[in-house]
């Protein structure tokens, strides 16, 4: 089954028990506050929906998920814009990582910022050869805005004792 007229900036298909999100915001994926909410209602549906038993999450083009959609950030004229934005991220994200469902990053391309978040967010991540992940927010002297502060040590602990 497919759902892909639904929301603009993502596809979703539902076949033998998977159902695949595919993030469609060309070129790079971004996540802006639309983006966000398109996710938070496809996961509500998907929540309910007893027929799926695993969700992927994966992009198109060579991006995963190139982050935060700078441009949107940089039009945002007051602190609670801002705000609002990482406060639904994080809200999202902590949805998923809470998910009765197992959710699977397929990382079929560049993967950073709040891309790699969203990643370290699912339970399960397969990457292609050769995808980057990064939080380049660092070298601005931001920090992860949806968690990913803590999620990084996090799986980087589990994966080494």
């Amino acid at each position: 089954v497919w759902y892909g007229g639904l929301m603009p900036h993502q596809l979703l298909t539902i076949s033998h028990h998977v159902a695949r999100i595919t993030l469609h915001n060309p070129p790079a994926n971004v996540l802006n506050l639309s983006v966000l909410k398109e996710l938070d209602l496809v996961l509500n549906e998907l929540e309910e929906d007893e027929y799926v038993r695993v969700v992927v999450v994966t992009g198109t083009g060579r991006f995963f998920c190139a982050g935060a959609d700078i441009n949107e950030l940089a039009h945002l004229n007051t602190v609670h814009g801002g705000s609002e934005f990482a406060v639904h991220g994080q809200s999202l994200l902590n949805r998923i990582e809470r998910s009765d469902k197992p959710v699977l990053a397929a990382l079929n391309g560049t993967c950073v910022g709040g891309g790699l978040e969203l990643a370290l967010a699912c339970h399960i991540r397969v990457a292609a050869a050769g995808v980057m992940l990064a939080l380049p927010e660092i070298k601005l002297g931001l920090i992860p805005g949806f968690g990913g502060t803590q999620r990084l040590p996090l799986e980087w602990y589990r994966h080494t004792n």
